[in-house]
Formats: structure tokens, C-alpha cells, sequence
């Protein structure tokens, strides 16, 4: 890695079969995949929701089909296991999510170092992240024992730990006994902490950004077809494309979207 490292986040882009316009917007899929491709990032971090449905390989199919841009720019691509990597049958979605991304064979969350002052780590939502898990013992190790050269911790997971609260639609969004667990550990230990932590998930397909603990909390919803969010007496239609890039040059990080 060098001076100046980007990472772009990009989730819940449900790739399938792209005749089938009614679980996702094929067109906005394609326009960001070949942005992303365009932009030359150093990494990107996938916040889940890959496939529409994990447990169809064909599905994977697709986003291989569809991402050739991203092997064609030799782009380091992370992804976070996400609710859809799961539907239609837990054990084959989590075999065709290992098929499609073999490095990761025998894994659900894991580190990887960009270079020596950037550290990501890929968290799994659909797995316990509560105190005395596997997942959380694992991450209190990991962050416990940073190298003091990292500068960064770009956390990536699918349901965020903080999102704005809704009252009357897809109140099943809301933030999870399981990642709110996650917040309060993050901001119990970030004052023994010397790097800056980002905490960046999906599964809203919208843009939220929150600061809670000496922390960013950010929400990169990917594409969707027709979004409706709101806690008012009307429903809020947009379209929604959208991925986030964070840059690091020096000792200065950036986030644009």
C-alpha cells in the first residue's frame, strides 16, 4: 500500500438474475460496479447481501458475471456475510459464500492489514456478537493487540449497531439486540484503544452517518429500486445508489460518498 489508500464500502446490491427487476435495479448494480472499477480503490469492503438468495449458486454466477471489471482492475475485494448469504438454506448459502470467495474457505469474520498503519476487519452479523462469543472474544483479541502502527480500524458488518430508529415502517431495520451488544462494547473499549475506529454496515438501503463513542458509524445501502424510510405520517419514495470511499493520506482521513 501506499501514502494514500481508498477503500470503497459497497453493500446490499442482491446480485441475480438481472431480467428479474422486481428484488433489485440491475442497471444501478452495473453503473456502480463499473464506477468502483473506475475509481481504483485499494480494497473494497463489501457490507453484505451479496447474493439475492445464498443458497442459489447462480446467483453467484451473476456477481462473478457482472464484477469482471473489478478482476479485470485486480481490485482486493472483502466481503461481510450478510441475511441474504443465508436465505433459501443457511449450510449451502454459507458453502456457495465460501465457493465464491475460496480465501475465505473455513471463515465468517476475519482481518486483513492494508498495509501496516490500516487494519480491516469483517464482522459476521448472522453469528453471535455478544460478550462470550467466539466472534467477540476473537475481536477483543484483535483489537487489543493492534500493531502500534495502525492508524485505522475500518470495522465491516451488515446490521448496523446504529441506525435512526423507525416507529412505523421496516421497523424490523431497526438496530439488533446483537449489534447494539457490538456499539456497547466498541465504546466501552475505545478509550484503551491508540487507532481510529470506523464501523460501516448495510442492510438499510439508504445513507446514515451517526457518532456515538469517539466513533463514526456510517450506513452505505448499496442500490435499491424504490426506498420508502420515514418515521412522519407519509412514506418517502427515492432511489437510492449509492457506495462510500474513505481516504487515507498521511495522517488525514477522508469519507465522501
Amino acid at each position: 500500500m501506499g501514502k494514500h489508500v481508498s477503500v470503497i464500502v459497497y453493500g446490499d446490491m442482491r446480485f441475480h438474475d438481472p431480467s428479474d427487476t422486481t428484488v433489485a435495479d440491475p442497471v444501478a448494480r452495473k453503473e456502480l460496479v463499473e464506477r468502483i472499477a473506475e475509481e481504483k480503490p485499494s480494497a473494497v469492503q463489501l457490507t453484505g447481501d451479496v447474493p439475492y438468495r445464498g443458497s442459489n449458486a447462480a446467483d453467484y454466477a451473476n456477481y462473478k458475471l457482472e464484477t469482471e471489471p473489478w478482476r479485470a482492475g485486480n481490485l482486493r475485494v472483502y466481503p461481510a456475510m450478510g441475511n441474504h448469504e443465508l436465505a433459501g438454506g443457511a449450510e449451502q448459502g454459507i458453502e456457495n459464500w465460501w465457493n465464491a470467495f475460496p480465501e475465505l474457505r473455513g471463515k465468517r469474520w476475519y482481518s486483513v492489514a492494508l498495509g501496516s498503519r490500516i487494519y480491516l476487519l469483517q464482522l459476521d452479523t448472522m453469528s453471535d456478537l455478544t460478550d462470550g462469543s467466539p466472534q467477540r472474544a476473537w475481536l477483543d483479541a484483535q483489537l487489543r493487540t493492534l500493531p502500534k502502527s495502525v492508524d485505522f480500524v475500518l470495522i465491516g458488518l451488515h446490521h448496523p449497531p446504529v441506525a435512526g430508529i423507525q416507529t412505523r415502517i421496516e421497523v424490523d431495520h431497526n438496530p439488533r439486540p446483537n449489534e447494539i451488544a457490538l456499539r456497547d462494547y466498541l465504546t466501552s473499549v475505545r478509550p484503551q484503544l491508540h487507532a481510529e475506529i470506523l464501523v460501516t454496515a448495510g442492510h438499510i438501503h439508504n445513507y446514515e452517518r451517526a457518532s456515538v463513542g469517539n466513533m463514526t458509524y456510517l450506513v452505505s445501502g448499496g442500490e435499491e429500486r424504490i426506498r420508502m424510510r420515514s418515521n412522519g405520517p407519509h412514506r418517502i419514495s427515492t432511489r437510492i445508489r449509492i457506495f462510500l470511499t474513505s481516504t487515507i493520506s498521511g495522517s488525514i482521513w477522508k469519507k465522501r460518498r
